[in-house]
């Protein structure tokens, strides 16, 4: 907490040596951090709840952790089947590894390839929000 700001603070003498005293909002603050917090008080039944849930949530968590383990070292055999599997020339190349940097600027995929139909059912979507006029593709769709 803010107690080592405290006046009393024999840590904080020196500090003052201009005979400054601390600011309205300094003392403001200070008084809020050291306010004695009320904690919420639970009956018995809703701790067994929350006792409850959280065992529920820690075994959730464990058998989460127990599943990507399994799942690491399934990745980690097929590997090590897969360097085997190698003739031995490559798999000198292989075992060794790669520590070029990967480049700054990687092409981004961005095409995609026709879907059939697609104009037909844009042309169809626009004469439909237009009220007839199939002859513009992006009618109703682009204002």
């Amino acid at each position: 907490g803010a107690r080592w700001m405290a006046k009393g603070n024999p840590a904080n003498a020196g500090s003052n040596a201009g005979g400054s005293k601390m600011s309205k909002e300094d003392e403001a603050f200070l008084k809020w951090m050291t306010r004695p917090v009320e904690r919420p008080q639970h009956t018995a039944e809703q701790r067994a709840e929350h006792a409850e849930r959280a065992k529920e949530y820690s075994r959730r968590m464990m058998r989460e952790e127990k599943r990507r383990s399994k799942q690491l070292a399934a990745m980690v055999r097929a590997r090590r089947a897969a360097l085997k599997a190698l003739p031995e020339g490559l798999r000198a190349a292989a075992e060794k590894p790669d520590l070029t940097p990967a480049p700054l600027h990687r092409h981004m995929a961005e095409h995609t390839h026709a879907v059939p139909g697609f104009s037909a059912a844009v042309r169809k979507a626009g004469a439909k929000a237009e009220g007839g006029d199939s002859d513009n593709p992006l009618a109703g769709i682009v204002g």
